[in-house]
């Protein structure tokens, strides 16, 4: 199997040749003398704890795994450029069952002009265990880091919490438009994306420098699956792997202007401040402290 499932990769992605890195020699090679910047991440994947092959299409964890590290790169704002994919398969796993996960990182690597230029292949008796490297490009000005939020900062969040499990979690957009528009703002000091939960991510962000934030329950966007369920408040705070970038910015931030720009709205929570911790108004406006507790992978 083993040997089909490189011959087939080799019909599906590009050659290496002199001019352009690819799959074909020990190690893939790209020039980047012009680039100001190199962004790079790592995600491991396996099953039972990131998803479901027993039960879940293999294109939509294909997906999966490649959108979970264009998410980190989009968290740093800058443009996805190549991918690294290796995998290790269960011995009585076939050639169409690595090609149907296959397709679903084919088919997201097409849409942000990503090139997968290598991996590894290898078998065993355990778990299908994926592992994805994703590089990307940025220069020092656009850049973002997770800390570098300052007090009196609002607190912004993309799209909608809660509930992803019910199946945004497989099928969710990493926001490589978004981050790239907030790069090029100033006005944004530091940007993530929530993968474990608003509450721990935003702490994050957050505790090293000794500062917290509070935020208005009214103002949290709710996804659907999160209204469906009987407290969707706790859900959206803490469900995680809603991989929305949640970033803070000062009062130049336009978000009207973000807005229009952007395919997804974001959406104002509330101020970060010198008080340490995550705190959540209520209706007398006293402030109810979070705990940082979030989704374990």
């Amino acid at each position: 199997m083993e040997s089909n499932f490189i011959k087939w990769l080799e019909t599906v992605l590009p050659r290496q040749s002199a001019a352009l890195p690819g799959i074909g020699d020990d190690a893939a090679v790209w020039d980047c003398s012009h680039i100001n910047q190199q962004v790079v991440t790592s995600d491991s994947l396996v099953d039972d704890i990131h998803f479901r092959s027993v039960d879940t299409a293999l294109g939509r964890i294909g997906h999966k795994c490649l959108a979970a590290s264009l998410s980190d790169l989009a968290a740093m704002c800058c443009r996805p450029k190549f991918a690294i994919v290796s995998l290790i398969s269960p011995r009585d796993w076939s050639l169409t069952q690595l090609q149907d996960f296959y397709t679903g990182i084919l088919s997201l690597a097409e849409q942000f002009d990503c090139r997968v230029i290598g991996g590894d292949f290898n078998t065993h008796t355990g778990p299908f265990t994926v592992n994805v490297t994703a590089i990307g490009e940025s220069t020092p000005t656009t850049v973002r880091y997770r800390l570098g939020s300052q007090a009196g900062d609002s607190v912004y969040v993309t799209g909608s919490l809660g509930g992803s499990l019910q199946g945004h979690h497989l099928d969710f957009i990493p926001r490589i438009e978004q981050g790239l528009l907030l790069g090029r703002d100033p006005a944004v000091h530091s940007v993530t994306d929530l993968t474990d939960g608003l509450v721990v991510d935003l702490n994050s962000m957050l505790a090293p420098a000794g500062r917290g934030a509070i935020l208005d329950p009214d103002l949290v966007p709710l996804s659907p699956s999160a209204q469906s369920q009987s407290d969707p408040l706790t859900a959206a705070l803490y469900d995680g792997e809603d991989f929305e970038l949640i970033f803070t910015a000062c009062s130049e931030f336009n978000i009207q202007r973000f807005n229009a720009l952007s395919s997804v709205n974001a959406t104002r929570l509330g101020q970060v401040d010198d008080v340490s911790g995550i705190r959540l108004k209520d209706h007398s406006n006293a402030p109810l402290m979070l705990h940082p507790v979030g989704y374990s992978h």
